[in-house]
């Protein structure tokens, strides 16, 4: 499936991180997650980057326990806030090791925002989100139990970049982001699909 409702997709592409995609597709949502916080690092920033926000120097976003338990009807919705926690952490950090453990591997709509995000990266470009993405409402679409459609209106922070040697504010704004969830009730969720769009300025 290839979500077309967007203006943007994010997500990243797979890139070796010391776990086989077998490892991953084996392990569940939890132990995918918190493999990568054991093993994460916030890489050196550029030296003309601001100092990362409180809430990103705390560390990585804990997982919540109502996520992958098996009696909570809201649990894509819970799944898809969380994924977009450890988005705006990694808008901050450009380490995307969280961001992948909680993605498929296959998702092919994902390579986009790591592409777009590593070559800012690469020209000494830097990002800055102040605060947390903040989900303000969200829908699930679960016609198809195992692959449900979660569709999320999300507050962004102000956020302050450095692209093409610019420096870039942009205000807060509302943003719609879809997601198409793989639910392995063993295995427990990863994105299969990602886009979003701009609703507001």
């Amino acid at each position: 499936m290839s979500l077309q409702t967007s203006d943007s997709n994010l997500g990243a592409k797979p890139t070796p991180d010391g776990t086989s995609t077998t490892e991953k597709a084996d392990s569940s949502l939890r132990q995918r997650y918190e493999a990568a916080v054991a093993k994460y690092q916030i890489p050196e920033q550029p030296k003309d980057a601001p100092p990362l926000p409180q809430w990103v120097l705390a560390g990585p976003p804990k997982m919540p326990a109502e996520i992958d338990d098996p009696k909570n009807p809201n649990a894509p919705c819970d799944f898809a806030e969380f994924y977009l926690t450890v988005y705006g952490f990694t808008f901050n950090t450009n380490n995307l090791d969280l961001l992948r453990s909680l993605e498929n591997p296959q998702c092919e709509s994902c390579k986009v925002f790591e592409d777009g995000f590593v070559k800012d990266r690469v020209e000494g470009g830097w990002d800055r989100l102040a605060t947390k993405p903040k989900a303000t409402n969200c829908e699930i679409d679960s016609s198809v139990k195992e692959k449900p459609i979660v569709t999320v209106e999300t507050k962004m922070p102000e956020k302050t970049s450095k692209e093409n040697q610019k420096i870039v504010s942009k205000k807060s704004h509302d943003r719609l982001f879809v997601f198409e969830l793989d639910n392995n009730k063993q295995n427990g969720f990863t994105i299969n699909d990602a886009a979003s769009k701009q609703l507001s300025q």
